[in-house]
């Protein structure tokens, strides 16, 4: 049986005592010595480690895995800004070749009964050898225009598709949604494109707002009537609009990535994501990126000359200027750790150019001005770079994942088999960096091979993060308890309510499993480690209400150290006030950044009658 799922029939046993303790003090919970004398192996506790892991895909010249490769045939580099240009090699530490069809196959799962009232974020190993595969359907950055080419290429993937596959499916709109969790089940999968299609991307600029013959700056400019001062303002208002609208759309896509990679870090094995989207830009062209001095090639005279295309003069060039590339890099890392590979797919195929169409272009009802053909040509080279962004976007995550982008076909039976063949052979390789100084900064990886002709996809990169310090990482705790019921996974914990005290104060008591916490010694066997607990309650509507957090450091002799591997390790958390529709449990593990969560309905039946709840397995059934 997994390790884990022994974990959970021994956390479940002490959930269990402690319910029974709190409804009646005569009740004494039994030692968990005595709960799992007979229960199975210790699990392995470990102490943090700056060891960085990379899974690597090798290929040859026509696209076929290649195997039997020693530690001898690769050189890591590893790249740190603020100390050097230079690229510095990494002694390798672990090395060793993965084949899934070569691991253990799991066909007894969790047996364990989960009891009412408890709420559970464990999943179930793969019963079979197969990667699990996420398909992400974006519809908050696609066209509503190709919602309708999502359908027809699901419905031909889900006929090619291994039968064997486990697939979840999200569809991001105005928020995630998880349509179907992990299954094979073709029935499951295709009755989930009833429910692929959102709004959500209605409404959104997507078009740079100099070349739509809509915005306010471009019909004040063909009206005649205004000022070129008074149009340069519009303009400049529009764009830093455009951009802002960007800037919403992008953070929104990075979270959701985020929620999924925490939500299935649980799960064995490397992951396989694919991104259905129109993508996003890395960066947001400003004026002068165009022209090259923040107005055109004929200067302030082309606007006195009353052309009526004064679009330069006092144009701020900065005006809406974005880059996302650390976002971009903080998202790839993040997904890394989680084990997560990307695989973007553009669904809207080859595009012609957005100003192809006459009407699209600004200026149109007078074509024989001196700037027209000037202005044309900038707008076609805008449409040009933004698309060339979105382009840079796929291939930046996908190669920070150790992913590929699916980019000409649109074939996306081919890009699952290509995605599950990938993570079917690969090598791990594993090193501690030589770099000291831990401040935060993100680090590029390269990675060389001694056999020529061979083709590497890897991780390229990693936030040098001081234990206990990453930002981000706390604001990761907030997001996995205030997210709703889409759990993260990194660390396995089970949640038991308690009945509430005379001041109707809800309680909860957890059980978290060692096995991912990282434990610091003290000195003569002891071990101090420290977490953080989020709780976040939500109203009937799903709507976050209340986030709060605190710390737990515990202090833990060599022998409580010793038993801790044995059991779990226990926490009671109190919600007070009154009582919530939903609350988000989440604990985080200070040192790593790793975080699980559960979500509890306490206004459901379900909690009421049973009170169950746990992660589906990537087979689709629940326990």
């Amino acid at each position: 049986m997994p390790r884990f799922a022994v974990w959970l029939i021994s956390a479940l046993v002490s959930l269990g005592c402690v319910a029974l303790s709190a409804q009646n003090p005569a009740l004494k919970p039994v030692s968990q010595q005595a709960q799992t004398k007979a229960s199975s192996p210790s699990l392995t506790l470990h102490s943090y480690s700056r060891m960085v892991t990379l899974e690597v895909v090798v290929k040859d010249s026509k696209g076929n895995h290649v195997t039997g490769l020693k530690p001898e045939d690769f050189q890591v580099f590893e790249q740190t800004p603020s100390k050097s240009k230079a690229k510095r090699e990494q002694k390798i530490a672990t090395f060793r070749e993965v084949s899934m069809a070569d691991l253990e196959v799991h066909d007894a799962g969790l047996t364990a009964q989960i009891p009412a009232g408890v709420y559970t974020n464990v999943v179930e190993s793969l019963r079979e050898p197969i990667p699990p595969t996420i398909i992400l359907v974006d519809g908050l950055n696609t066209d509503p225009q190709y919602q309708a080419q999502v359908h027809i290429r699901m419905l031909k993937m889900l006929q090619q598709i291994p039968t064997d596959v486990p697939v979840a499916v999200f569809l991001l709109g105005s928020r995630l949604e998880m349509v179907q969790d992990f299954t094979t089940d073709p029935r499951l999968l295709q009755a989930s494109l009833k429910n692929l299609t959102t709004p959500a991307g209605i409404g959104l600029a997507t078009v740079d707002p100099r070349d739509d013959p809509h915005s306010l700056s471009n019909e004040e400019e063909n009206s005649k009537m205004f000022s070129h001062d008074l149009i340069e303002s519009a303009r400049e208002f529009e764009l830093n609009t455009f951009a802002a609208d960007m800037d919403s759309r992008v953070i929104r896509t990075i979270e959701a990535l985020l929620a999924i990679g925490r939500h299935v870090a649980g799960y064995p094995g490397r992951k396989n994501l694919l991104w259905l989207s129109t993508a996003f830009p890395i960066a947001l062209a400003p004026m002068s990126e165009i022209t090259g001095a923040g107005q055109p090639t004929g200067g302030r005279s082309d606007m006195d000359a009353g052309t009526g295309l004064g679009w330069a003069g006092m144009f701020d060039p900065d005006a809406g200027k974005r880059d996302y590339s650390v976002k971009i890099e903080r998202l790839n890392a993040a997904l890394s750790d989680s084990r997560v590979a990307v695989y973007p797919v553009n669904i809207g195929g080859v595009q012609t150019p957005h100003l192809s169409e006459a009407e699209t272009i600004p200026g149109i009802s007078n074509p024989a001005v001196p700037s027209f053909a000037t202005y044309k040509q900038d707008a076609l080279t805008r449409d040009d770079r933004m698309r060339g962004y979105e382009r840079e976007t796929m291939h930046s995550v996908a190669d920070g994942t150790g992913g590929a982008v699916c980019l000409g076909d649109n074939d996306l039976a081919d890009c699952i088999r290509k995605a599950v063949d990938d993570s079917s052979k690969f090598y791990e390789i594993a090193y501690y960096p030589d770099a000291k100084d831990w401040n935060g900064e993100y680090r590029r990886i390269s990675l060389d091979t001694k056999v020529k002709g061979l083709h590497l996809e890897y991780r390229q990169g990693y936030f040098a993060n001081p234990a206990g310090s990453d930002t981000d990482s706390k604001d990761d705790l907030q997001r996995a308890a205030c997210e709703g019921p889409l759990d993260a996974t990194a660390i396995f914990l089970a949640a038991k309510s308690l009945p509430p005290d005379p001041k109707e104060t809800m309680k909860f008591f957890l059980m978290i499993n060692p096995a991912a916490l990282t434990f610091t010694a003290t000195g003569n066997g002891n071990r101090e480690v420290n977490l953080r607990v989020g709780v976040c309650t939500f109203d009937q509507t799903g709507k976050p209400l209340h986030y709060m957090s605190d710390g737990v450091d515990q202090k833990l002799t060599a022998k409580e150290f010793e038993e801790l591997a044995k059991g779990g390790l226990p926490h009671e958390v109190a919600v007070a006030g009154p009582k919530p529709a939903a609350v988000g449990l989440a604990v985080m593990d200070e040192a790593s950044g790793k975080v699980g969560s559960v979500f509890v309905k306490t206004d459901s039946p379900v909690m009421a009658a049973n009170g169950s709840h746990t992660g589906q397995t990537p087979t689709g059934s629940k326990q």
